[in-house]
């Protein structure tokens, strides 16, 4: 249902209460008012269900034509059977409490003055426990109005909350993806810093003297199989150090040996 803005929706339950006011000072449609209340409360949850509303969702919806309606169906039958006397009268209590949590504050104390003033115009006499009676509604007004800005206030500090609550645990799984990342960052860098350190070592300490011994024996033709065994040496220590590398490579049992 479709909401109403808070200055229509305040004229709207003015109209109302006219309405209201005008039914029952009149004797040929007071005589219907139990009929109206029916019809009306009917029309209410019908219009509640058609909105999708679920089963225990009994208050009006916020600024909407459901408040009017309600309106006209309470106001209708205390009217009829005897406003404060009337054993329908504590409904007004309920009233009141649907009225300031469906309507902005504005529009609930001046539909609340309304409607004192509509009580005061239909009541036959006036004494002390009829005007007690209307004193109690602008009374419980106010005490409604400061439960819901309560409510309001206690909502969103919770709010607040569950959204501080979300921000430390984001910040603080951010923290430890970062941490991780950094870590796994370091040990890369450390495993990469051994491999140069692997091979800088392979380099200086074992194939430079080799070839320089190499070169020095292939000036001498006899000595071919002192440099396929310094070759196989060679090839091995190849193997062994980008083994730990983690490169993977042929076994030197699948290569072929030089033809003689």
């Amino acid at each position: 249902m479709p909401r109403l803005s808070p200055i229509i929706h305040t004229m709207t339950l003015l109209l109302t209460l006219v309405a209201t006011y005008l039914w029952l000072t009149t004797p040929t449609l007071a005589h219907y008012s139990l009929q109206a209340f029916a019809g009306t409360t009917l029309l209410y949850f019908i219009l509640k269900k058609l909105d999708n509303s679920r089963l225990h969702h009994i208050a009006p919806a916020p600024d909407s034509l459901e408040m009017p309606m309600m309106t006209f169906a309470l106001i209708l039958i205390i009217g009829s059977t005897g406003l404060s006397q009337s054993i329908f009268y504590p409904l007004t209590y309920l009233y009141l409490l649907f009225l300031v949590m469906s309507t902005q504050v504005v529009t609930a104390v001046i539909t609340t003055l309304g409607l004192t003033s509509l009580f005061f115009l239909l009541m036959p006499i006036f004494d002390h426990q009829h005007l007690a009676a209307l004193f109690t509604l602008p009374l419980l007004l106010v005490l409604f109005i400061l439960a819901k800005r309560q409510n309001e206030e206690l909502t969103i500090e919770k709010i607040a909350s569950q959204r501080e609550h979300k921000a430390k645990e984001f910040l603080a799984q951010y923290a430890q993806d970062t941490k991780t990342h950094l870590d796994q960052a370091n040990q890369d860098r450390d495993l990469n810093n051994r491999e140069l350190v692997t091979l800088e070592s392979f380099l200086e300490t074992f194939l430079q003297p080799k070839l320089e011994y190499m070169l020095e024996l292939i000036k001498d033709a006899q000595t071919r199989l002192v440099l396929e065994a310094q070759l196989k040496v060679i090839a091995n220590r190849v193997q062994e150090i980008l083994g730990q590398m983690g490169v993977k490579t042929k076994s030197t049992s699948t290569q072929h040996e030089p033809k003689t």
